[in-house]
């Protein structure tokens, strides 16, 4: 969760972000799990955190899966340690709020994935390259039977 210190209301962001990761929750995480196992999508250059009924995976926006009720998720100049949804970005001076998330994070300089509804915070240092067995596994683990999230490497969001 992102702490009530750091909570701020969402605008519409114009033009949209360029994509640069996709997350998903619950059903659709487990949506786009099977995406990847499918085969349907390149995986070369894919990288991704998971956790109990969440994956985000990061790479170029040609390459990125797909499922229904995935978010997109892109960066903006004046935060570039940020990931917001590609329509969506924090009512607050970016460079200022990018200061704030990034300093209540994992000092490890690697990217923060900003989601919505409900306001939620994914360090993206742990990202490793998508392993499909671990997929696979995680997928039939019974943890991910309520959800049918499935994460993409061992890496767990903090």
């Amino acid at each position: 969760m992102i702490p009530a210190a750091l909570a701020v209301g969402w605008r519409s962001a114009e033009p949209p972000l360029a994509p640069v990761a996709v997350a998903a929750r619950g059903a659709a995480a487990g949506a786009l799990a099977r995406v990847l196992l499918s085969g349907a999508t390149e995986r070369a250059g894919l990288r991704g955190v998971a956790g109990p009924d969440l994956i985000v995976i990061i790479g170029s926006a040609d390459v990125l899966p797909w499922a229904d009720g995935c978010v997109y998720l892109g960066r903006h100049p004046d935060a570039p340690g940020l990931l917001f949804p590609t329509v969506w970005l924090p009512d607050a001076p970016l460079a200022l709020y990018a200061r704030a998330v990034l300093a209540a994070s994992p000092a490890d300089g690697a990217p923060v994935a900003l989601l919505r509804a409900p306001d939620l915070r994914v360090p993206l240092g742990a990202a490793r390259p998508v392993d499909l067995s671990f997929v696979r596994r995680w997928l039939d683990a019974p943890s991910a039977a309520s959800s049918s999230a499935a994460p993409p490497s061992r890496a767990a969001p903090r």
